[in-house]
Parts: structure tokens; sequence; C-alpha cells
């Protein structure tokens, strides 16, 4: 009976070593897979937040290696007792500044040393909670799989990156990456913005383009992916389709380019800190397996799917995104030299779309709703100063 004891002490003694090692292993992963969604060409993957009293907050976050600022909501911000506006970088005795961090899978990301650029009321157009961006990514190596829809993050030197490697400039400061290329016979420097749903290139050369190639499609109104925030300049903004771009070697066809703002252009340069005419978004690389490889400032592309050329096949509305989760319309495009929408004018609510409600939908969701075949038609749920009629919208390719 002694020596049973004494076995089964042992087994419980050998049962809770492995235990233990198991929550160690996973609590200290140097690698995670995970799957993403793609919501407007967006990145979201699903994270676990630690709180101060020892439990989790699980909430979406939009992976954005353009931007280095880190940003959560306020309903975030309470869970996590943080102050608003956020104060932490400036005080070195807040215990939660030092604790920040999130779960991807099992691998533990720290978040301390990145202060929050911004507490937002609500995401609501993007339906997340926080973003992760380029200042936390450039600590690791980074796989976006687009036909898979898995995000790998692993410790540096821990991936294995595959396909044509292309060198990179790496901004030291905040981790933004650009990459020398060509358009129309002249050598650019282009960002690399998997959190852009498509192109952005400077106004002014895309009205050059566009006026020096009769054949490169074009169109006035940032619908569908180019509709991003809703933004005052967007209903003017330029859409064009450049048959080719050299981007660091790989060659990227049939790209739809939307014009950046003056001020918003200046801004995207001087955070860049290198000369620059705009960046390479989602869109252009669905096909593609993109491995970051930032301590060795390189990334890595393998086409891996056969996703059909992106046509803007959609109901002609460019769309604001309200505080209340409603959408006002900010313009409609024009097909023909007509409008696109007969009867809808900006400032007018969109209600639902085929009898479906769309107040609180993200972006995403609503533009899946107003796309379509060519000639097929969605009927709308306008609402103009109190009454509410409705629209036969007829969905057009536009690009």
């Amino acid at each position: 009976m002694a020596q049973l004891r004494r076995m089964k002490f042992a087994f419980a003694l050998l049962f809770l070593y492995l235990s233990v090692t198991s929550i160690n292993a996973q609590s200290n992963q140097n690698s995670a897979t995970v799957p993403f969604h793609l919501d407007h060409n967006r990145i979201i993957v699903d994270v676990a937040v630690p709180l101060p009293n020892g439990d989790s907050k699980h909430v979406r976050a939009w992976v954005d290696n353009g931007d280095p600022t880190l940003n959560i909501t306020e309903d975030l911000a309470r869970a996590l007792g943080l102050r608003s506006p956020d104060k932490l970088g400036g005080d070195s005795s807040d215990t939660i500044a030092k604790r920040r961090s999130i779960y991807l899978g099992n691998m533990l990301i720290d978040l301390s040393k990145i202060p929050i650029t911004e507490i937002l009321p609500d995401m609501p157009s993007l339906g997340v909670e926080m973003n992760i961006p380029s200042s936390v990514l450039r600590s690791y190596d980074v796989i976006v799989d687009y036909p898979r829809g898995e995000l790998t993050l692993s410790s540096q030197g821990a991936c294995t990156f595959r396909g044509k490697k292309v060198s990179a400039i790496v901004n030291d400061g905040n981790g933004l990456i650009q990459i020398a290329g060509s358009i129309d016979g002249r050598a650019y420097n282009l960002a690399l913005d998997l959190g852009t749903p498509v192109c952005f290139i400077a106004g002014d050369l895309l009205s050059g383009w566009q006026r020096a190639h009769d054949s490169w499609l074009h169109m006035v109104g940032a619908i569908s992916i180019a509709n991003l925030w809703g933004l005052d300049g967007e209903s003017l903004c330029e859409l064009l389709r450049i048959p080719e771009i050299n981007y660091g070697g790989l060659v990227l066809s049939s790209v739809i380019a939307v014009s950046f703002e003056k001020d918003r252009f200046d801004y995207f340069e001087k955070r860049a800190g290198v000369p620059t005419i705009g960046l390479i978004g989602a869109d252009a690389l669905l096909n593609y397996r993109v491995g970051l490889d930032y301590a060795h400032s390189s990334v890595y592309f393998q086409k891996s799917g056969d996703r059909a050329l992106t046509h803007l096949d959609v109901v002609g509305l460019i769309l604001h995104p309200e505080a209340d989760g409603r959408y006002s319309i900010l313009g409609v495009a024009n097909i023909g030299g007509f409008s696109a929408v007969p009867g809808v004018k900006p400032k007018d609510i969109l209600l639902d779309i085929n009898n479906k409600p769309v107040t609180g939908l993200t972006m995403g969701n609503i533009w899946s709703m107003l796309k379509g075949n060519p000639g097929s038609a969605r009927i709308l749920t306008i609402s103009r100063e109190g009454r509410q009629f409705r629209v036969k919208a007829k969905v057009y390719r536009f690009l």
C-alpha cells in the first residue's frame, strides 16, 4: 500500500509538472498563427486583453502596419481603468501602463512601451475596439496570408519566409515600410500598407496619368473600397486603374488607385520620413502571402491565390459613418454623365438595403450588400428631414 501511495504521489507530481510546463509554454509562446477575416479589405483578428482584476476581455483588433499610432475605444479604456485622454507615457508610477498587453492566440504581445495615441468614443464602421499598429508589429516577424486568411506573428528570426524577397526601407522611428518601384516608366517609393483597403497615390500624379492615358479607366467619387472614412473630400476623389506597377521587382497588374488629398498626403509623406508618392494597399495583394521581415528590412511576396480581379461593381454611393452608427450619404457618383442613384442627395440617411437595416453595421458589411452583378438593383430606404422613401438603385461597373 505504501508503495502504491508513493507511485500515486509521483504520478501526481509528474502531472503537476507537465501541467505547469504546458501552461508556461502556452503563455510564453514565441509564435502564433490565428485566422483573420477581411472587413472592407481590413485585417480583423480576435485578441484577449488582460484586465487589472485578472479577467480577460475578448475584443476584435484591426491589424494595421501602415499606422504607428495605438488607438482603443472608450469602452476598452474603461475596462483597463485608463484615464482619458491617455497620459500613461509620462507617468512611470502607473502600474497599468507597465502591464498593458494582449494575447494573440496564446502569444503574449507586450504593449507597455507603446503609448496610446487616442481613446476614441467608438469605432463603429470598423467593428473593432483597438488596432495593432506598426509600432507593435515591428518587433516581430509578421506573415499575412491573404488566400488562407491567416496572420502569423513570431519572435524575430523564428518565421519561415517564402516567395520573392524585396528590399524595403523601414523607418527606424515608427516601423513604416517603403519599397522602391516604378509606374509609367518613372521610379518612385511607395509605402506598404496592409491596413488600407486600396492603393493611394498623390493626386497631382494621378491626374497627370489620367490626362496622359485616355485608355486608363477613370472615375470621380470614392465608392466601395475607396470609401474609407467618409471624409468630406472623398466625394471628389479620383479613381484610376493603373495597368502595371513595378513594386521592388514584383509586377502588380490592373491596380485600382485613389487620389491622396494634398493635406493628407503631406502628413503621410512627413510621417514616412522619405520621399514617397503613396501606398500599395490590400486590394493589390489579396492573392499573396506577404512576409514582413523588419529585422532585415525585407518583404516577401508569394502568390498563392487565384482571386479574380477586383471590379467596382456596386451601387454608386459615397457613405459617411455617423457617431450613432447610422450612415449618411456624402455624395453620389456619376456614370455616363448622370447620377448613378437618381433621387438621392448628400446628407440623406441610408436606413436599409433590400429591407435589411444598416445602422450599426461596419463599412465592409454595407459595401458587401451594395455589390452585385452589373444591371442588378438594390432597394434603398432613405430618410430625408424626417421623411422616408424608397429608391431603386442600379449596380454599375464603374472601373
